[in-house]
């Protein structure tokens, strides 16, 4: 299981913990990102918006924007049938968390949003449901990078993400796996 404690920017986290995320597409160097959000195992370590984009924009872990938005729920299992296959129905029954991304109505956010999923519990689970909002008019990008600690060889990753473009909005969206051969994603 990790021990790795919440932190107030990617730098105070270990070397090798940047340097996976960096394989996957992560900047430890947040200036040029508007946000960052970090989830290790099942636990949010990181969840910032670069001050320069409060009030254009909100990234929190999944399981506490259920909990502060009722109407988050609303979202939720929309797009995609909870009962599709079994990985749908594994994410469901088995929730670890995940990020909630919204890019607020008519925001211009000129720098990425960040964010990273990593396993570093050997043969760990984690079963993400991330879900997006680029509101009304809205222009945005994101960058998210999935990965194993290097420590560890085997792991099982299942993502399920739900992505909500409103009218006019604009948002572009990069994902960057890094895995070794025995992980199943």
């Amino acid at each position: 299981m990790n021990n790795i404690k919440k932190v107030s920017r990617l730098t105070d986290l270990p070397h090798e913990i940047l340097e996976s995320a960096r394989k996957a597409g992560i900047e430890s160097n947040e200036k040029r990102r508007s946000g960052t959000y970090m989830m290790i195992d099942h636990e949010a370590v990181i969840s910032r918006v670069n001050k320069h984009f409060k009030g254009k924009l909100e990234i929190i872990d999944t399981k506490v924007a259920l909990k502060k938005y009722k109407w988050l729920q609303d979202y939720r299992w929309k797009l995609v049938d909870r009962g599709k296959d079994e990985y749908t129905e594994c994410v469901d029954e088995d929730f670890g968390g995940g990020y909630f991304l919204r890019i607020l109505k008519n925001a211009r956010v000129e720098f990425p949003l960040q964010s990273c999923l990593m396993i570093s519990s050997e043969g760990m689970k984690q079963n993400v449901h991330n879900i997006i909002i680029a509101e009304e008019g809205s222009d945005s990008r994101i960058i998210t990078g999935c990965t194993l600690h290097p420590d560890v060889r085997s792991g099982q990753h299942i993502g399920i993400s739900e992505f909500f473009i409103k009218k006019d909005a604009k948002l572009n969206f990069t994902m960057i796996h890094n895995w070794n051969e025995s992980a199943k994603v």
